[in-house]
């Protein structure tokens, strides 16, 4: 009876914690999840570590695929979308977060393979160059900067384009969603110690097309409080920094929200 007892108060507990275990469950993330951004910008420096010569800033496109299963804590399972020439990349990352721990986020394994391309020459989804749809007359990304006007280099073709460019507000939500993307790259661009936040000044246009262009300009970014090897914070917790003399970059983007991702498809800090 004694050794029954026993052999019962052993299984108790090792049953009990293996509920708290829980399996791995799909979820709906996107890229503007603090998540997610730690994983992109571990990858971002895993793929620099990978090849030393490589100088491109690699942002998260999309999320294909994330889930998430109980261990002590978190552990969250991400594949993701990143840019890069010549070849996007398909990363696969695991992230660890404990919340009461310092920092509260850890990565393991990366992985990271070209994206696969779909059929032939002619009609690739990553085409020679940056030619997404095939043929001269309408380019995905055009030759230069044109985006939107012209006959032979239309960001989408005739028939698609919706509306012209007009004023909005800076202030507005989603504008402020397509916003994050900018400034998660300016924080990769700059070299300062502390995050860029933006400062609430600069001018932002709209058009509709196909989803909404946002293009940026003059968008002044200013040093805040949060230094970026401390991932304990988001963006959207971090303060401007009080000292007028700390230091301020103004930041020119065009932005592309497809209804479901902001991609950024230019940047430049304004001289």
């Amino acid at each position: 009876m004694k050794a029954a007892l026993m052999t019962l108060a052993i299984l108790l507990p090792l049953a009990a914690s293996r509920n708290l275990m829980g399996g791995r469950q799909d979820i709906q993330v996107g890229i503007s999840d603090p998540r997610v951004h730690f994983a992109a910008d571990t990858i971002n420096d895993f793929l620099h570590d990978k090849n030393p010569n490589d100088n491109q800033l690699h942002e998260a496109i999309t999320v294909i695929e994330a889930s998430s299963q109980v261990v002590a804590g978190t552990m969250y399972y991400f594949k993701i979308k990143m840019s890069c020439k010549p070849n996007n990349q398909i990363c696969s990352i695991k992230v660890w977060e404990r919340v009461w721990m310092k920092p509260t986020l850890q990565t393991e394994k990366v992985e990271c393979n070209d994206e696969k391309l779909l059929g032939g020459d002619d009609h690739d989804y990553k085409p020679h160059g940056e030619k997404l749809l095939g043929g001269d007359d309408h380019d995905y990304k055009p030759h230069g900067e044109k985006l939107l006007g012209g006959d032979d280099h239309d960001y989408k073709p005739h028939g698609e384009l919706l509306g012209g460019e007009e004023p909005e507000n800076l202030n507005d939500g989603l504008v402020q969603e397509a916003l994050k993307s900018v400034t998660r790259r300016a924080n990769l661009a700059s070299n300062s110690m502390y995050r860029l936040i933006p400062s609430g000044k600069g001018t932002v246009t709209k058009q509709v097309v196909n989803g909404i262009i946002f293009r940026f300009s003059d968008i002044e970014m200013k040093v805040s409080n949060c230094r970026k090897s401390d991932q304990k914070y988001t963006i959207e917790e971090c303060h401007l920094n009080t000292n007028q003399d700390a230091n301020m970059e103004k930041v020119n983007a065009v932005v592309f929200w497809d209804r479901n991702n902001f991609e950024v498809q230019k940047f430049e800090f304004s001289v």
